[in-house]
């Protein structure tokens, strides 16, 4: 929806012209200096809308129907994310050149690996007010399921810190500063014997109601 937004206010789809046909000319003509390099906008166009819009969207039994998890999950996820580049580039171009035209171009890998750095904190401080409570940790990474679409880590229970209630949680690792993570509210600890830390990566949205799900 988003591409087709954008190309319209390139150039509209004329009177009897297809989608396909007008994605493929618009992106072939006014856009094609900004293509981020190895697409090829007829192959392109048809793997978003052929083979990715349309059976996402239809759900008649005459036609070819894509499942969430389906066994072509990858190839959407993999054209997804030639999608991403391609949006990045249109609006880092057209709209403004703040927008860092390399934002749709993380790959899963990397994302990955971001979230394993993350994940080897060793230490946790445990606050409320002047309450410090440091225990030793040891993250387990989960690769099935997914949360988000990443990777996430998870502590094994813990004893409960002697607090009343927690307030904030700072991660160290190997004695150094490494997240801080201060809690939307006081969570009260009154007969709580275990505690466990589970760390997700998700992506924010800053407008929306519900920026990001708890975690």
């Amino acid at each position: 929806m988003a591409l087709e937004y954008l190309l319209s206010e390139v150039s509209p789809k004329s009177p009897g012209e297809s989608e396909q046909n007008w994605l493929a000319r618009v992106l072939g003509s006014t856009l094609a200096p900004v293509l981020p390099g190895g697409i090829e906008v007829t192959t392109f166009v048809e793997s978003v809308y052929k083979f990715g819009r349309l059976p996402l969207f239809h759900a008649k039994s005459y036609s070819t129907i894509y499942l969430p998890h389906g066994t072509e999950r990858s190839t959407i996820l993999n054209t997804f994310e030639t999608l991403q580049r391609l949006l990045a580039s249109i609006l880092h171009h057209r709209i403004n050149p703040r927008i860092a035209p390399g934002w749709g171009q993380m790959s899963t890998g990397a994302s990955d690996a971001m979230a394993r750095t993350v994940y080897t904190a060793n230490q946790v401080i445990f606050v409320h007010g002047l309450q410090r409570i440091r225990l030793a940790i040891d993250f387990e990474v989960i690769e099935i399921p997914r949360h988000f679409g990443s990777i996430w880590g998870r502590t094994p229970f813990l004893a409960a810190p002697q607090l009343t209630a927690l307030q904030r949680i700072d991660l160290l690792k190997d004695g150094a500063d490494w997240i801080s993570m201060d809690l939307p509210a006081i969570v009260p600890l009154a007969g709580v014997s275990k505690v466990q830390i589970v760390l997700r990566q998700a992506q924010r949205n800053a407008k929306a109601p519900t920026r990001l799900h708890a975690s």
